[in-house]
């Protein structure tokens, strides 16, 4: 007895370590599933980051085209040369001034200038008051650069505010007010200092980089007017043709009376509808009570009044309801068990391992989600 005895328990202990390594598999297997599925979502995420990071690129470098060209345009406009135009852009900005406002200042200046060189009185004493000189020993016109760097120490060195912005006005014109305070940070060798922190951020923008970027923008110009071109002939192509088919199919509408044939047809399928409407009205009711009186239950149970609830079930003002969460867990109004249109489970409706797995699946991608979009796909306040 005592061998089969033995005999039994080790076949027992066999079979339930198989059971038991079965279950573990199982396992296993399912925890390698999620680990895999979490490996894709963090791949995409990965691609969608690098994708971004791609398009963000894309939209820098236009950008930074873009105002090359502005600046390859400024300097057609000044006479200034682009790299010096890059370092009054960063002082402008960090000054609070527009360079509309300097490519302003600077062609009036240009024009003071010339004044001045062809023996304009007015134009002279400007520039003399400031000790500036507009052309060189051998009486040529000197540079709007040279003669603008001239008239910023100069201006920088005036102490009395009222004078330092009227003669400012006088050779700048009236933008010379509101430039003011980017003068003074260029005076007393503010330029230089500014022009070697813009080249160490990398601002500074050569004339051979704003001829290329301007040739880039005019040549997309030149590719969207090709686009027009294209369209054009095409359209003097089909115009005749389509002028044609259009005469003939307004003589047809006239000769055919198809206009009134529409119109009749058009009555009738409403007619149609409207008779249709009227059939499924009953049924709307119908659907309108029930749809109240699922409202009222969602009412009272978002409310959490249980009591509410219980007596609407009772009367019959609510069919039924399925319960899963109680007032007063875990004692439960004994009511609720003698009526027949309830059911009730003992919350537990989550606690499936499906559900579980998925809920923790789920809170992964919200994580993931807002990491790389800023918007994850179950937000409880998505309105904020």
């Amino acid at each position: 007895m005592a061998i089969a005895s033995l005999v039994v328990n080790l076949q027992a202990n066999t079979a339930a370590f198989a059971s038991a390594m079965g279950r573990a598999r199982t396992l296993a297997l399912g925890n390698m599933k999620d680990i895999e599925r979490a490996g894709k979502i963090l791949g995409t995420a990965l691609l969608a980051l690098g994708a971004a990071a791609a398009a963000g690129l894309g939209v820098l470098v236009k950008q930074s085209i873009d105002a090359a060209d502005a600046l390859g345009k400024m300097q057609k406009k000044t006479g200034v040369s682009t790299e010096s135009l890059s370092v009054l852009k960063h002082a402008a900005e960090l000054s609070g001034a527009s360079m509309e406002q300097v490519v302003t200042a600077l062609s009036r200046l240009a024009k003071n200038a010339f004044e001045a060189a062809s023996g304009n009185k007015e134009a002279q004493e400007s520039f003399r008051q400031l000790g500036v000189e507009v052309t060189d020993a051998e009486g040529r016109l000197r540079s709007t650069e040279a003669i603008f760097l001239d008239v910023v120490e100069a201006v920088g060195k005036i102490e009395n505010p009222t004078a330092r912005a009227a003669l400012a006005q006088k050779t700048l014109g009236k933008s010379a007010a509101e430039l003011l305070p980017l003068l003074q940070s260029l005076a007393k060798g503010g330029f230089e200092a500014t022009r070697k922190e813009a080249e160490a951020l990398g601002l500074v923008i050569s004339g051979k980089t704003a001829q290329a970027a301007e040739q880039f923008n005019d040549n997309l110009q030149r590719l969207g007017m090709a686009g027009r071109g294209v369209a054009n002939i095409i359209a003097a192509e089909a115009a005749p043709a389509l002028a044609n088919f259009t005469d003939a199919l307004v003589d047809w509408v006239k000769q055919s009376r198809a206009v009134p044939q529409i119109a009749e047809g058009i009555i009738i399928i409403f007619k149609g509808i409207a008779g249709a409407a009227f059939a499924v009205l009953g049924g709307l009711e119908a659907l309108g009570f029930a749809i109240r009186q699922l409202a009222a239950a969602a009412l009272l149970l978002k409310d959490l009044d249980f009591k509410g609830a219980f007596q609407a079930l009772k009367e019959g003002r609510v069919a039924g309801a399925g319960l899963d969460v109680f007032e007063g867990e875990p004692k439960l109004n004994p009511g609720f068990l003698e009526l027949k249109n309830v059911v009730l489970t003992p919350h537990i409706a989550s606690a499936s391992e499906a559900t579980r797995r998925k809920m923790a699946l789920t809170a992964a991608e919200n994580l993931v989600a807002a990491l790389t979009t800023g918007r994850p796909p179950h937000w409880l306040n998505p309105w904020s």
